[in-house]
This record gives structure tokens, sequence and C-alpha cells, in this order.
């Protein structure tokens, strides 16, 4: 696959010669190729071997080869696990260094899309077929790259199994209104080809879910609301895609391990509540990662965040909480109240205040108790959140 770079992807102000050395983060991920043609019409000199390339001249003729398209090429193993292409550059007396995340991706040959009551597929050449009031029970894919996506669940349960190619199942999560749990099944093929699949949990943003977009996992499985996936031994990835997403063992359990199973979450904040295991652990996460327990890969070894920030809440003893305090002994602390009944009235200062209420639950604050406190406070109730300012001399404004 051709890789092309951004314009001035390198730049150094004051060497005027550069090294830059490409890279996988693993040997058997695969092999890289530069285009020497390219090279020669940018000024660059290469050297290095398919493992670990380099590209030698000024900050400029380097920033020019990388932008040509066909310059860079990378062939991934088909068994690579995270591929990462690393770049170092020196100008021989400092180092810098980067990492970029690969995904290699095939045309899709099929898209289906299925609602709960039509079902759509688009093939390769564009051909476009419908069916309204329809109920789909069990299905396969084709033999190549396909994607099905799930909107809505209905009765009975939908069962999928899997065929060749490296297909993608994507459920859009908080769409099935039910009184009761509705399953959508992967089982795997008698070639093993679940192997190749990635389920993908796409969840709505945070303010419009009705599930506070909690994900319980079990062992091949993953329930959120009334939405349940469950899935053969074997399946390659489970991704999790959202703006702020809870990850959580199923009622009643404290860890699961996905076995085999990759995990990826896509998110702008992560909570993570027990201990959750899986062949590897891959977070994309721009905000924080908030850990009430542990992420662990395959070996059982604390998964490396990268450059997501991390926060471990640590409980405070029952009784009164100085809060000035609090934060002085600790830059950056925060305070968490979670009561153990959702319906318990949470109320900071001496009065009233200002109250919220949803579904039963409520929220007090006091702004005249708590204007010397100097605190910044984000509240936030079932399916709001309320900002109040720095000092807590105003009313909070709710979004």
């Amino acid at each position: 696959s051709e890789l092309t770079f951004a314009p001035n992807t390198l730049v150094d102000a004051d060497s005027p010669a550069l090294t830059l050395t490409l890279r996988l983060n693993t040997a058997a991920a695969g092999t890289i190729r530069l285009n020497t043609a390219a090279a020669s019409a940018a000024g660059v000199t290469l050297g290095g071997d398919a493992t670990a390339p380099t590209l030698s001249g000024s900050g400029a003729a380097i920033s020019a080869f990388l932008e040509k398209t066909g310059a860079v090429n990378v062939t991934l193993a088909v068994d690579a696990t995270d591929p990462a292409l690393e770049l170092t550059a020196t100008d021989g007396r400092e180092i810098s260094r980067a990492s970029l995340p690969l995904a290699a991706t095939q045309p899709l040959a099929i898209k289906a899309g299925y609602n709960g009551g039509s079902l759509e597929i688009i093939d390769i050449r564009g051909n476009d077929l419908r069916l309204n009031r329809f109920t789909l029970s069990k299905t396969t894919l084709g033999p190549l790259n396909d994607e099905l996506t799930i909107q809505r669940l209905t009765e009975p349960s939908l069962v999928l199994t899997a065929s060749g190619g490296p297909d993608r199942y994507v459920f859009d999560a908080g769409n099935t209104q039910s009184d009761t749990v509705r399953s959508v099944e992967l089982k795997d093929s008698a070639a093993k080809d679940l192997a190749n699949d990635t389920l993908v949990m796409r969840m709505k943003s945070l303010q419009f879910s009705t599930t506070g977009n909690v994900l319980q996992l079990g062992s091949g499985e993953v329930l959120s609301g009334v939405e349940r996936v469950v899935w053969d031994e074997g399946l390659r990835e489970l991704v999790v895609i959202g703006d702020v997403v809870t990850l959580k063992p199923l009622e009643g359990q404290t860890k699961v391990d996905l076995g085999q199973t990759r995990l990826r979450v896509e998110a702008e904040r992560l909570v993570v509540q027990g201990t959750i295991q899986a062949k590897s652990v891959t977070l994309d996460v721009s905000g924080l990662v908030e850990l009430n327990g542990e992420l662990l890969d395959g070996d059982g070894k604390a998964v490396n965040p990268g450059s997501a920030r991390v926060a471990r809440p640590v409980a405070l003893d029952a009784g009164n909480v100085d809060l000035g305090s609090l934060v002085a002994g600790a830059a950056g602390a925060g305070l968490q109240i979670v009561p153990t009944d959702p319906s318990t009235p949470i109320k900071l200062g001496t009065s009233a205040g200002v109250s919220a209420r949803s579904a039963g639950a409520s929220l007090s604050l006091d702004p005249s108790g708590l204007a010397n406190a100097n605190l910044p406070v984000l509240a936030r109730t079932r399916c709001r959140w309320a900002r109040v300012d720095r000092r807590l001399r105003s009313p909070p404004t709710w979004w």
C-alpha cells in the first residue's frame, strides 16, 4: 500500500542535514519499500534495508519525498497484530521519534444494512437490492470482504455465520426499543472464518444515549441495555467507538477475559470498571482514561495506555472531606460522588440551593455555601451535565 505524508512532515530549523529511519513496530509486521526514482528527484539518499530503510538529506528534501504518491510503500503481513510505522529523525545530536498506527483495508465487495424491518445490500458494482417489511433471522455474508451494519433488533434473534474474507459487523447501539433483551449471534464457520472478522460497537453521543454508553463485557459477549451480541470463540477484534464510553464486566463479575479477541477503543473519554483482559488492547482515546480496575493483555500484563492520560480514582474514607485540602495536596485532583442507590439525593453546601432532578435522582448545589472553596466543578445528572463557575458564585448552566 502507498503511504503519502502531509506537507512539511519533517522540519528542523537549524540542521542542514537529517536522517530519517522508517521501520514497522515488529519485524514480522511486514516490509517497507522506498521509490529510488522519487528519492533521486527529491535529492534524498536512501540506505538501510526493507525492514528499516533510511532517508538522508535536508528536512525540506525529505519532506518533499514523503509527499510524493508512491514514494513509500508498505506491505503488511496477513497476521500482523496492531502494526505501526515508527519514524526516527536525527541530526546527529538530537533524536525525535513518532509512531503511526496502520490498518490494512480492502474494498468492500458487499455493504449491507439491516434496521429490524428492512434490508439493503449494495455490491461493489453499485447494484442495490432493498427488501422492505422484511425480518432477517439468519444470514451469511459473501466470500470476500463484506460489511453488515445493524441498526435495530427485533425478534427472533439474528444469527450471522462467518464466511471468507475479513468481514465487519457494525452494530449501532441504543436504537432497539424492547422490554426484553434482543440478541445477535456471530457463529463461526467450519473453516474458522471468524478469526478474520471484526465486531464494531458504535455508541451514540452520550447526551442522546439511554444506556449511559455502558457496555458490559463477558467471555464472548457484550451487553448494551437491551441489546446483546454474542460470538463464538475466535472473533478477531472487538472495536468500541463513542465519545464517552464505560466498559465493565457483566453483572456479578469482577473480571472478564476476551480470550483471543483483540479490543480496540476509539473514544474521547474511557471509563474502565473491573478487570478486562484481551489478546491485545489498543486505546485511541483523546481525553482521559479512568481506571477503576485494570486493562490486561493476553499475557496478563498491564496495557500501555500510549499517549492517553490515565486517572486512577482512590476511594475516600467515610466522613467529612475538606475539598480545599484535597485539591491543594494533589494537583489535578477531583471528586466523584457515586451513590450506591441512583435515587440518593446529593447535596453540596449548607442549603437546598439550586436543584436538578432526573429519573428520581437529585443534585443540590449551594453556591453561597461553597463560594470560598475556589473549586472548579462539573456536575453530572443521569441525562445532562451542569457547569458551575470556578468560584461557585452563580447558578449552574445546563446543556
